[in-house]
């Protein structure tokens, strides 16, 4: 994840995978992986682009561009041959605290959404 909590911009998270790309399951605590961005401040969030050939999140992970502050959430681009989301997994652009919202775009022939 990349974030900012004060005066500094997010940085930017790029994930290059020629194969796949695997957000999967919850950790110990319980809560679930999570590929992200987000700003907690008044800055704005770096962006979160991921380009590879298949996109697997699944059992409640998620990937995530966010403002949970007064700052823009960043952007979410996936380019991928195929995008799969199961079993609770998400992909999510959210403004808490009247920050602006994400653009996301999803780039790819083929998207299976499960359970």
């Amino acid at each position: 994840s990349a974030s900012t909590l004060g005066r500094g911009l997010g940085g930017t998270l790029e994930v290059n995978a020629s194969e796949s790309v695997e957000v999967i399951g919850a950790g110990a605590t319980g809560l679930g992986s999570n590929l992200a961005t987000q700003t907690l401040g008044e800055q704005r969030a770096g962006n979160l682009t991921i380009t590879t050939g298949e996109l697997m999140v699944q059992d409640t992970a998620r990937i995530t561009v966010s403002s949970l502050g007064t700052g823009r959430a960043g952007d979410l681009e996936v380019k991928a041959d195929s995008i799969r989301l199961d079993n609770q997994a998400a992909i999510i652009g959210e403004s808490a605290l009247g920050g602006d919202g994400a653009n996301i775009t999803l780039r790819s022939p083929t998207l299976l959404l499960l359970r």
